[in-house]
């Protein structure tokens, strides 16, 4: 490859904000917490989420919220509650936690739905 075959591509690349954040006063009063989904340890990414040994390894779908944010909504440990967006929704069992921060809940990834 040439160097000039490059010519097309921006050398520094542009920052896009993102479209959902809780800057947007309207959106950040609809929807307050943001979420994290990182992986879960028993399946790669949703590969392998229909599988009878690899749910029973990973358990019931979980959210993880800090004590604050559960107490204005009315949620206990073990509670099972459903999270939602204007994009869709997921049933889990709350895991109320010092360990995530207020506005913050934690549900890992790779559960199919229906789960």
């Amino acid at each position: 490859m040439e160097l000039q075959d490059c010519a097309a591509v921006d050398s520094v690349p542009h920052y896009i904000p993102p479209q959902e954040t809780a800057q947007d006063n309207a959106l950040a009063a609809k929807y307050p917490l943001a979420i994290l989904s990182p992986k879960s340890h028993a399946f790669l990414n949703s590969q392998y989420g229909n599988l009878a040994r690899q749910k029973n390894l990973a358990g019931e779908q979980q959210l993880s919220l800090h004590p604050d944010d559960a107490a204005s909504r009315g949620i206990h440990n073990n509670d099972r509650i459903r999270v939602f967006n204007d994009r869709g929704s997921f049933a889990a069992v709350a895991r109320v936690s010092d360990d995530v921060l207020s506005g913050v809940v934690v549900a890992p990834v790779g559960y199919w739905a229906g789960r």
